[in-house]
C-alpha cells in the first residue's frame, strides 16, 4: 500500500541528499520497495483527512468517516467497490479502525482552509450518497440550486 505523499520522499531519496530531516512527513522512499531491498509494505496504514471526511486504510480493510453522519466499514480483498458496508458482520475490527482514526486525528490540526460554502453543501452531498449507496444527486453547486429549485415546485 502506498500514498502520493511518498512521492516526495522517494524523489528526495533519489537525489541522494539525505533524507533525515523528513522523518517527519507521512511519506516514506519507496526505493528499497521499489528494488527489492525490502519485502515489507511501505505501509501498513494509511489515514485521509479533508474537512468533514476522513479515512483510515489498514490491510483490506476501510472505514470513510462522515461528520454528523456516522461511518461505513468495507472489505477491499472482496469489495473493491465499495458497495457492501460490513459495519455489522465485523463491529470489532471497525470499532478498531475507529478508534486509531481518533487518535490519529487528535494529534491534527484544524484545516487552514475551507471549500467555499456551496462547494461544502456538494461535497457533503456527495459523500453522504455515495457512503449510502445511492445515486449523487448534484455535483456542482449549480445543479444543487436547479436541484432545490425543482423541488419547491
Amino acid at each position: 500500500m502506498t500514498s502520493s505523499l511518498d512521492i516526495y520522499a522517494t524523489s528526495v531519496a533519489a537525489t541522494g541528499k539525505n533524507t533525515d530531516d523528513l522523518s517527519n512527513l507521512d511519506g516514506v522512499d519507496l526505493i528499497p520497495h521499489l528494488t527489492g531491498k525490502t519485502s515489507a509494505p511501505p505501509h501498513q496504514t494509511l489515514f485521509w483527512r479533508k474537512l468533514d471526511e476522513s479515512a483510515v486504510r489498514h490491510d483490506n480493510y476501510k472505514l470513510i468517516a462522515l461528520r454528523d453522519f456516522g461511518s461505513t466499514f468495507y472489505d477491499l480483498d472482496k469489495d473493491l467497490g465499495e458497495s457492501t458496508d460490513i459495519s455489522l458482520k465485523l463491529a470489532r475490527e471497525k470499532s478498531s479502525l475507529q478508534e486509531q482514526l481518533k487518535q490519529w486525528e487528535s494529534k491534527l490540526i484544524a484545516p487552514l482552509w475551507l471549500e467555499e460554502p456551496e462547494w461544502m453543501v456538494v461535497t457533503y452531498h456527495i459523500h453522504e450518497r455515495l457512503m449510502s449507496n445511492q445515486e449523487v444527486l448534484y455535483d456542482n453547486p449549480r445543479a444543487h440550486k436547479r436541484y432545490k429549485r425543482n423541488r419547491s415546485q
